[in-house]
């Protein structure tokens, strides 16, 4: 980004943020405006606000948006170095974790009674995990993400498919299996034809990686999140085991396709009689031991799924470092793995209790009854956990799970910002969006009405687009549409724009594969993304802009109304 533009950019995003908090017209978030008026951008984004020190959910809802509007806004002039920030992050939880392993293997000092709520907690893994599948009757799965050979515009499936072998040495019988057992990618690696008969007489490039790569992908304003790209071979038997595992949890009664929503639904009636606490752990998938994966799960998971690891991760600065943990956020297991292993302490902390209420968990993200919370915590805690006080909540009016907070049964979730420069004017839609939505927040919920506090800030981000770009809709097709009322449209646009209409939405633009490649298009009929003559993919971070056409019928405009006469 160019000088020029990071100074509009910012000068854009003070605009609005200074109408917002004018608008709020709390202590609170005159005292926002007045950090922004200093350009004061950390101590502006470090604010917050308790909510056992409020009565209303409405009132809340107004200093949480006010300190929350730019805490996740990646570009802002702070002086804080988000990767060093991250990465002091990783290093923490490394050390957590060696220490977590030095006690759990050390038999003195053991505390008798969580080590019973950890034993049963293995009991009820083995039980969910069952019998150890072979690699040959599992399904094949790559995911979208970067690999150790697939990296920027590279990432798809054809140049995973056609890459040569890249693995541990204690991974490579698994992927020979998994090639064995497909044979079409052994036809791609080796630049065969797919269709044809064949037999493999040449040796195979084989590249022994024992390691992952630490990269840093933005977060917030004050942090980036540390992610571990993987060897490329390992990452699709990494994900086969995910998904195994996924679907062993959800046949013992945690489905984590619908979960999301389960622990929104608690986290609600916690709120309103304090019935559920919910409980955020801090680094919680950097922060799983070694030792005690080791120790919970059954020897031949154990045993598999250690092979699938990655021992070193190559930091930023070329040095490897062995690693404390089991796996990292980039491994295709890794949130199966957490969800099971959280999921299993608290059913065990349950029926230590001799509770008979329901526990939760999707990911780190935990919903328990209060009655066994003190237990909870003190078996993560042994368990090498650290609980992140500032997004847990026990007590009180406050509930927060998997985006959704909730005062005394109201979603008080605020609206984030979240980038200081919007390269087109079509992503200023997603921000038009966000403050109706919350707007219709502050108004309870109402199907037809939000909240006019927030109108001028809506404005002045209107603004920013060109007349001609501005394409209103109702609610339901995404950011496509900037959505507002029936009568508004009909003001702003001179018609109901009912009936089909014309808006624009953001498509990849595909890339062509040369057609000499055989590899490629072996590769290409394997994953059938083979169009015509010509494979083509899409190339990952690149858009373009396309016109398309919505139909819009009467029927489906819900008004979002800034207020009940309009």
């Amino acid at each position: 980004m160019s000088s020029h533009t990071f100074k509009f950019a910012l000068k854009q995003t003070i605009a609005v943020a200074t109408r917002l908090y004018k608008d709020l017209n709390t202590p609170i978030s005159l005292k926002c405006l007045e950090l922004l008026e200093k350009g004061a951008w950390e101590e502006l984004i470090n604010m917050s606000v308790d909510p056992s020190n409020y009565e209303s959910a409405y009132s809340f809802q107004l200093d949480y948006q006010a300190i929350s509007f730019l805490k996740k806004a990646n570009g802002l002039p702070t002086a804080i170095d988000t990767q060093k920030v991250a990465f002091e992050k990783f290093m923490e939880a490394e050390e957590l974790c060696s220490r977590t392993n030095q006690r759990l293997v050390n038999p003195v000092g053991r505390n008798a009674r969580l080590s019973g709520i950890l034993s049963a907690a293995s009991l009820k893994i083995q039980k969910i995990l069952g019998k150890l599948p072979e690699v040959r009757d599992m399904t094949l799965k790559f995911g979208p993400g970067a690999t150790s050979t697939c990296r920027g515009s590279e990432v798809n499936i054809l140049t995973k498919f056609s890459s040569n072998i890249e693995c541990s040495r204690d991974a490579l019988p698994l992927v020979w299996e998994v090639i064995k057992a497909n044979p079409r990618w052994l036809a791609a690696v080796c630049n065969l034809d797919a269709e044809a008969p064949f037999s493999v007489h040449q040796s195979l490039a084989i590249a022994f990686t024992n390691w992952n790569e630490l990269h840093f992908v933005p977060k917030n304003a004050k942090t980036d999140r540390c992610i571990c790209i993987e060897p490329n071979s390992v990452a699709p038997l990494q994900l086969m085991h995910g998904s195994y595992i996924r679907n062993r949890l959800r046949l013992h009664g945690l489905d984590l396709s619908k979960q999301a929503d389960v622990n929104r639904h608690y986290a609600y009636l916690g709120s309103i009689d304090g019935s559920y606490a919910t409980i955020d752990l801090a680094s919680a998938s950097d922060t799983i031991s070694y030792e005690l994966v080791k120790q919970l799960l059954p020897g031949d998971w154990y045993e598999r799924l250690a092979s699938l690891r990655s021992e070193y991760t190559k930091l930023p600065n070329g040095q490897f470092h062995l690693n404390e943990k089991f796996s990292s956020m980039g491994n295709g297991y890794t949130f199966e793995l957490e969800t099971l292993i959280f999921y299993t302490i608290l059913l065990a902390c349950r029926d230590a209790c001799d509770d008979t209420n329901r526990v939760f968990a999707f990911g780190d993200d935990l919903i328990v009854p209060t009655g066994i919370v003190n237990v909870v915590l003190e078996s993560l805690e042994y368990a090498g956990f650290e609980v992140n006080s500032e997004k847990s909540f026990i007590e009180g009016r406050f509930r927060e799970s998997c985006g959704h907070d909730y005062f005394n049964g109201i979603n008080v979730r605020p609206f984030f910002m979240k980038e200081v420069n919007y390269g087109h004017p079509f992503e200023i839609f997603g921000l038009l969006n966000g403050i109706r939505h919350v707007s219709k927040r502050f108004a309870g919920g109402h199907d037809n009405f939000c909240d006019p506090l927030l109108r001028r800030t809506w404005t002045v981000l209107l603004r920013y687009i060109p007349a001609d770009m501005r394409y209103y809709g109702p609610s339901g097709f995404g950011d496509a549409v900037i959505i507002c009322s029936r009568l508004e449209a009909k003001e702003r646009a001179g018609e109901y724009l009912l009936g089909r209409r014309r808006v624009k939405s953001a498509v990849q633009k595909p890339r062509s594969f040369n057609l000499g490649s055989s590899r490629y298009n072996t590769a290409a009929k394997i994953a059938g993304v083979c169009y015509g003559l010509r494979p083509r993919v899409p190339i990952r971070g690149q858009t373009s802009w396309s016109t398309i056409w919505l139909s819009i019928p009467a029927w489906s405009w819900y008004d979002y109304n800034w207020s009940l006469c309009d």
